[in-house]
């Protein structure tokens, strides 16, 4: 007797983020053992929010309020246990209050060290940008969708991703790209992170500056960062926010 055998494929789904090896997440119901201060007037505080991007109630709030000099810090974050090393990726949502004033030069938000690196700032009229310190200050505005769609209006939620990574000793060499609401908006290969190469440190964390020098906060003005993913690997694309639906991932290649 012929025994007959049914033959069942295997189908293994899997998320965007299942490889991810995180360092650091956080849904911003708490600060999730993340160092945190203040600055001044300023101030970092846990807040809820309905209508929370990543499904919760909570987010990390920042206020800077009226009078607060520009150039001055307002208050950080500082996640734990992320190791020194030289590539990394970095996602979060962000949003700003309705009617938020952006100082003249930028606010930062993410830095990294050596060298107090400012990994993602908001700049206005132009977005997004990456600003690296030291003998090499060098500016890397958005240069694949150099639309400002993203930074307007105030008042929206949109998901940040960054992948970072260190230029060899004495060369331009280092990457940094950038996606809003997972649509690429900067594609770099030629970054001059630092002198020697060191590896980064996302020990600094979330560190919101409102401002270079001069000027200050015209009323009261809050900064809202919520889902934050701090990984070895690219998390992944997102969902639907603010009635916008992502793009389909791209497909990158670097030389």
């Amino acid at each position: 007797m012929i025994k007959k055998f049914l033959i069942v494929p295997i189908i293994l789904l899997v998320a965007g983020n299942s490889y991810a090896t995180t360092w650091f997440s956080c849904n911003g119901d708490t600060f999730c053992g993340a160092n945190h201060w203040n600055y001044l007037k300023g101030s970092v505080s846990l807040e809820s929010q309905s209508a929370s991007p990543d499904g919760t109630s909570g987010v990390w709030q920042w206020t800077l309020p009226a009078g607060h000099p520009g150039g001055e810090g307002v208050g950080n974050v500082q996640p734990i246990g992320i190791p020194g090393t030289k590539e990394g990726w970095v996602q979060f949502w962000w949003k700003v209050s309705p009617g938020y004033a952006y100082h003249p030069v930028e606010t930062k938000v993410f830095m990294f060290n050596p060298s107090n690196v400012v990994a993602m700032c908001l700049k206005p009229s132009i977005g997004i940008n990456l600003q690296t310190q030291g003998p090499n200050n060098s500016n890397y505005y958005p240069n694949v969708n150099t639309s400002t769609w993203y930074i307007q209006p105030t008042g929206v939620w949109h998901k940040y991703k960054g992948h970072y990574k260190a230029n060899s000793a004495r060369k331009y060499d280092g990457i940094y790209q950038a996606w809003v609401d997972d649509i690429l908006v900067s594609n770099y290969n030629n970054v001059y992170y630092w002198d020697n190469g060191e590896d980064i440190s996302f020990n600094q964390g979330f560190v919101v500056i409102w401002g270079g020098m001069g000027g200050t906060v015209p009323s009261n003005q809050y900064i809202y960062i919520d889902g934050v993913y701090i990984g070895s690997t690219d998390p992944g694309t997102g969902s639907t926010i603010n009635g916008k639906t992502p793009s389909p991932p791209s497909t990158l290649k670097i030389e």
